[in-house]
């Protein structure tokens, strides 16, 4: 499901937000409701391994 939205939740890390901004857009926008532990769990495996990788 996160995968579909990856693009937003990168900018949205990207530009600074919290995991609880983060999760608070997702629900008013997308009416999605994630934890934003598990918000964690996906940046951290999609964003930023995926990051160190490409260094």
């Amino acid at each position: 499901m996160l995968l579909s939205i990856h693009s937003v939740i990168l900018a949205l890390h990207n530009d600074g937000y919290s995991l609880r901004d983060i999760k608070q857009h997702l629900q008013s926008k997308y009416r999605k409701t994630i934890s934003h532990t598990y918000l964690s769990q996906y940046i951290n495996e999609y964003i930023i391994k995926k990051d160190e990788k490409n260094v």
